[in-house]
């Protein structure tokens, strides 16, 4: 996880995770504290997909727009954080592309 701008709006996060997902979450629209007892759902604010392994690191260029990620994959791809998808492109997308690859880097040969 990385903020995108810190220095002058330290509101955008990015992280990753093995989900595949490189995601924006904005502080502004989180809620201030966790309770469990409430059931909401807190949901990113958009999606960079593309990888097909887990995201291993991410590193912000610091403007607020790029963000350079890499993944068990193999691959590094560098982001416009601008371009993210919507929660509704996002839940479009068919299965195997938000999630499309269990293969792991550590036991498996590569595809």
């Amino acid at each position: 996880m990385c903020f995108a701008d810190a220095a002058f709006s330290p509101h955008l996060l990015v992280s990753g995770s093995d989900d595949t997902m490189v995601k924006v979450w904005d502080r502004r629209i989180l809620p201030a504290t966790y309770d469990p007892s409430t059931p909401v759902l807190t949901q990113a604010a958009g999606y960079l997909p593309g990888h097909h392994a887990g995201v291993t690191s991410l590193e912000a260029r610091g403007d607020g727009v790029y963000v350079l990620s890499n993944s068990k994959d193999q691959t590094a791809k560098l982001w416009d954080i601008r371009m993210m998808t919507s929660h509704a492109e996002h839940d479009a997308m068919p299965g195997h592309a938000r999630y499309p690859v269990t293969w792991d880097y550590r036991w498996e040969h590569y595809p």
